[in-house]
């Protein structure tokens, strides 16, 4: 018979088979269900407003990652989170988000909501990422303008050219676009070998970029970067790295072109001390289009 684990004021109330299910992040349905020692600073809403509880994260030394329980208001992400044996709160309001980023290796996923001032940041089981994708989805749909289309569109058919250069990045690249959302400008950056080292016609060692794609709609850019064994030098087969983040919240865009050494990095800044970087190779025949398009398309 499976040992019981019995749970405390900081989780879940009731008894679980076993510490991998007791472990697992999991929607919370009304009030009761919250743990005790989270009400103190959770009030009862009516209605019940989406509500996931995110056990903690152990390591080799610790506590890598709290217990929280999250909350989806209706323009907020509410995060109260055990510190020093307290409940302590985070508000979050969309308006205020300069980007998410949700990412997976292996079985270890996290998601990290980023303001200007503050961060919510969670690491969960792979496996229960669909009760964490709800609040992200929120989040992105916030982006939106009064005027966006509610057309649903064939997202699929703007990345079936990478149907032989990267199966993955197709599906991930046509997934992370909402239907009804419009695609502006897209570009993919393939793996390139940075150094190696061969001798007697053996390498013993070779340095890979990692691939990625970058999409702007109308009111968003979506940035999915590919993981990379760095013992291997293998690409995995699946999860990655997205990043979301707000058109509205760029103040510029700039480049720096280096011939010399086949590169063009592309700089979107948010604000004046965090800009997201983005290297591309000189011979990717999609840059020139690309650069064009998200110059006429951005104010």
């Amino acid at each position: 018979m499976a040992e019981k684990v019995i749970v405390s004021e900081w989780s879940l109330r009731g008894e679980f088979d076993n510490e991998t299910i007791a472990g697992w992040a999991r929607e919370i349905r009304s009030y009761e269900e919250i743990p005790k020692a989270f009400t103190e600073v959770i009030a009862d809403s009516k209605p019940f407003p989406y509500t996931v509880y995110v056990p903690e994260e152990r390591g080799f030394f610790g506590v890598k990652s709290p217990v929280s329980v999250l909350q989806l208001l209706d323009k907020s992400l509410v995060s109260v989170t055990k510190q020093n044996n307290a409940a302590v709160k985070k508000v979050i309001n969309f308006d205020d988000i300069l980007y998410v980023e949700s990412g997976n290796s292996l079985l270890r996923s996290w998601a990290d909501f980023i303001s200007l001032n503050t961060s919510i940041n969670l690491t969960f089981n792979q496996a229960n990422f669909k009760v964490i994708k709800p609040i992200i989805d929120s989040i992105r749909k916030s982006y939106r303008s009064a005027t966006a289309d509610s057309e649903k569109k064939d997202n699929f058919a703007s990345f079936e050219y990478l149907l032989h250069k990267n199966h993955k990045m197709m599906n991930y690249g046509a997934l992370s676009v909402f239907p009804e959302d419009t695609i502006c400008a897209r570009i993919y950056q393939q793996s390139e070998i940075q150094a190696a080292i061969i001798l007697f016609n053996r390498k013993f060692y070779q340095k890979k970029t990692k691939p990625f794609i970058i999409i702007f709609t109308k009111d968003e850019v979506i940035r999915f970067c590919d993981h990379l064994d760095e013992k291997s030098e293998n690409l995995s087969t699946i999860g990655g790295i997205y990043t979301f983040f707000p058109r509205s919240k760029i103040t510029n865009i700039s480049g720096i072109k280096n011939e010399m050494k086949n590169y063009y990095d592309l700089n979107i800044q948010l604000t004046p001390s965090y800009t997201i970087t983005s290297r591309f190779y000189l011979n990717n025949i999609e840059l020139s289009a690309f650069l064009s398009e998200i110059k006429s398309t951005t104010i």
